[in-house]
C-alpha cells in the first residue's frame, strides 16, 4: 500500500505542509512513489471498477461481502454494484488475500476502471500495523528493495475469464495444451489466440443438445378409437411466429365500448334504398379515418425498422364456419362506404377459408379481426409480425340504459407498446369511437 506520505501528496499536492522542492526534486519524488508501489509485490491485483452492462458508465458500491484480511477464491462475490439496470454481484477470478477496500459502502458515480480494492498474495498479506511507514529521502534516489518472488501456486483446477472458456470450446483445445503467460499460471486470451495461429486451428462444430423438456406422449384406452388431424405446415409457420411475437414484441392492450344504434339505423335505411352495405364495411371506413386522423398508428416494423406508410391499406379477418376469410382494400381511407362494400363483395366470391395465397389478399398495413359473428364478445389478439397492431370486434351486446334500449359492441387494441404510446393508442380509440357511433360523418367524408 501507498505510504501515509505518499496519500498527502497525492491529495494535497503542492498545499499540504510539505516542504516544495524544485522541479528536480518533484520529479525524484514522483519516481520515488512510483517504486514504492512495486514494494508490495509481483503479487499483488488491483480490483477496479468493471463494466457490468452495455451502458454503464459509472456504478454505486452498495455493499462489500468481504472484509479486509478475509481469503478470495476465484469465483468468489467480494462486492454487490449498483450499475444503471440492477445491482450485480462483482465476481474475482483471483485469489488471496483482501488486502485493502478503498471504496467504501454507498459511495455513488464510482468511474468505469478506478480502482476499488487490492489482493495480495496469502504469503504478501500484512495487517496495518504490520506494515512500515515508508518515507521518501528527496536527497537520495531510492534503494531498490529485495523482492521475493512467490513460488508458482499449483492447482488442480483452471481459472480463466469467459472470452477464453469461449475460444477453448469453439477451436476444441484443452486448456492444458496452451503455453501460459499469465500472473499466477493463468491462461489468457492472448495466450489462445496465438495458439491458434500459430497451430492454424479452425472452428470445430459444436453438437446443440436439445435440452427442451419432452412432452408426454399419451395413450388412449383400448376401445377408444380416434382420427389423426394433421396440422397444415401454414398453421404451424403462423404459430411459430405468433408464439417468437408474443414473447419478443411488449403487448399493450386497450379497449371501447362502443354505441352503435345510430350506425345500425342507418344501415337499415341504406338497405331500404338498395343500397348494400354492413357493419364492417362501416368498421373498415371508421378504421381508415381514425388512423387518417392519427398517423402515428399507420406504421409498420419492417426488419426491425420503423416505417410510416403514405398508404392506409386495412386488412380485415372474418370469422365463418369454415374458417377465416381475409381480405385487404387498399386505400381505404379514399374510398366510400359504398365502394368498400362492393370492393369487400369481389374479394370475398374469390375467398376459402384458409386458402387464400392470392397477392390481392396481402399487403394490409393494419388488421382488424372480428370475431362477433361467432358470439365472442371480446378478445385479445396477437400482434403478426410487420403489423404493429390489430383491432378485434366483439358481438353485438343488448341492454337497456335509461329504460331505452341500446345496442354496444366492444373493441379492443393491441399494439406494440415500445413503437406506440398509450396517448397515440388512446387517441385513436377515441376518433374510431366517435366514427362508429356517428355513421353520417362517415358518409360525408
Amino acid at each position: 500500500m501507498l505510504s501515509l506520505r505518499c496519500i498527502l501528496f497525492r491529495t494535497f499536492g503542492s498545499r499540504a505542509n510539505l516542504v516544495k522542492p524544485s522541479a528536480t526534486k518533484v520529479r525524484h519524488q514522483y519516481a520515488f512513489f512510483h517504486f514504492s508501489r512495486l514494494l508490495l509485490g509481483e503479487n499483488t491485483t488491483e480490483i477496479k471498477m468493471p463494466s457490468l452492462s452495455p451502458t454503464m458508465t459509472e456504478g454505486t458500491i452498495v455493499k462489500w461481502l468481504k472484509k479486509e484480511g478475509d481469503s478470495i477464491s476465484p469465483g468468489d462475490v467480494i462486492c454487490e454494484i449498483q450499475t444503471d439496470k440492477a445491482i450485480v454481484g462483482l465476481e474475482v477470478e483471483e485469489e488471496g488475500v483482501l488486502s485493502k477496500i478503498l471504496i467504501p459502502e454507498d459511495t455513488k458515480n464510482v468511474q468505469l476502471g478506478e480502482v476499488i480494492a487490492v489482493i495480495v498474495g496469502e504469503g504478501d498479506f500484512e495487517t496495518e500495523k504490520e506494515k512500515p511507514i515508508q518515507t521518501p529521502v528527496e536527497s537520495s534516489p531510492p534503494v531498490e528493495a529485495d523482492v521475493t518472488h512467490p513460488k508458482p501456486i499449483k492447482r488442480d483446477y483452471h481459472v480463466c475469464g469467459p472470452s477464453v472458456k469461449k475460444l477453448l470450446t469453439e477451436y476444441g483445445i484443452k486448456y492444458s495444451d496452451i503455453p501460459v503467460s499469465g500472473p499466477k499460471g493463468n491462461v489468457l486470451k492472448g495466450d489462445v489466440l496465438q495458439f491458434i495461429q500459430d497451430k492454424k486451428l479452425k472452428k470445430v462444430s459444436i453438437k446443440v443438445e436439445d435440452k427442451a423438456p419432452k412432452v408426454q406422449e399419451y395413450k388412449l384406452t383400448e376401445g377408444v378409437s380416434h382420427i389423426d388431424i394433421p396440422t397444415s405446415s401454414a398453421r404451424r409457420t403462423a404459430a411459430k411466429q405468433l408464439i417468437h411475437s408474443k414473447t419478443a414484441m411488449p403487448h399493450a392492450y386497450m379497449n371501447v365500448d362502443c354505441t352503435i344504434n345510430k350506425l345500425f339505423d342507418f344501415i337499415k335505411t341504406m338497405k331500404q334504398k338498395g343500397s348494400e352495405v354492413s357493419f364492417n364495411d362501416f368498421l373498415i371506413k371508421s378504421v381508415a379515418t381514425a388512423l387518417r386522423k392519427v398517423p402515428e398508428m399507420n406504421i409498420i416494423n419492417l426488419n426491425g425498422q420503423v416505417k410510416p406508410l403514405n398508404t392506409i391499406n386495412i386488412l380485415i379477418t372474418i370469422a365463418n364456419n369454415d374458417g377465416y376469410l381475409t381480405a385487404t382494400v387498399k386505400n381505404a381511407d379514399d374510398l366510400t362506404v359504398q365502394h368498400i362494400s362492393e370492393q369487400m363483395n369481389s374479394l370475398s366470391a374469390h375467398a376459402d377459408g384458409w386458402k387464400i395465397e392470392n397477392e390481392k389478399f396481402l399487403g394490409g398495413s393494419f388488421r382488424i379481426s372480428n370475431l362477433g359473428m361467432i358470439g365472442v364478445s371480446e378478445f385479445n389478439a396477437v400482434i403478426y409480425p410487420p403489423e404493429v397492431a390489430v383491432l378485434t370486434v366483439g358481438t353485438v351486446q343488448c341492454g337497456f340504459e335509461e329504460e331505452m334500449p341500446v345496442r354496444k359492441v366492444r373493441v379492443t387494441l393491441s399494439f406494440n407498446n415500445e413503437l406506440i404510446s398509450e396517448n397515440v393508442a388512446g387517441s385513436f380509440l377515441n376518433n374510431l369511437k366517435q366514427c362508429l357511433e356517428n355513421p353520417l360523418s362517415l358518409c360525408l367524408s
